[in-house]
């Protein structure tokens, strides 16, 4: 069959939780590259609640202009079903507001 390559993802070591790093290029998955996509971090130690965060910078990167800063795409967070029993584990995902009418998600920057 057909392969199609959409993302690449490559996890940095040098975090303290699980940091994974976004990109259009299997060959230059890294922050400073032109693919980079964003990243997707961890939002506690056992893994349970992530964060996908657009290419943006850090606010202490951005030297205050709103424009440049980071933005949280989407959250999740799941239960894990320890048992087996009951089903799956629980899974929730938290995107930002967005208006119907205009189309237009309202900003989010950690």
């Amino acid at each position: 069959g057909h392969h199609l390559m959409v993302m690449s993802a490559s996890k940095l070591a040098r975090s303290l939780t699980a940091y994974y790093c976004l990109s259009l290029s299997p060959d230059s998955i890294s922050r400073d590259s032109p693919n980079y996509l964003g990243k997707l971090r961890a939002g506690s130690v056992g893994g349970t609640s992530w964060v996908l965060y657009d290419n943006g910078l850090s606010s202490k990167d951005a030297g205050g202009d709103a424009m440049l800063l980071r933005k949280q795409l989407l959250a999740v967070g799941f239960e894990r079903n320890i048992l087996g029993a009951g089903g799956p584990s629980k899974l929730q995902v938290v995107l930002p507001d967005g208006s119907l009418e205009t189309g237009i998600r309202q900003q989010s920057a950690p």
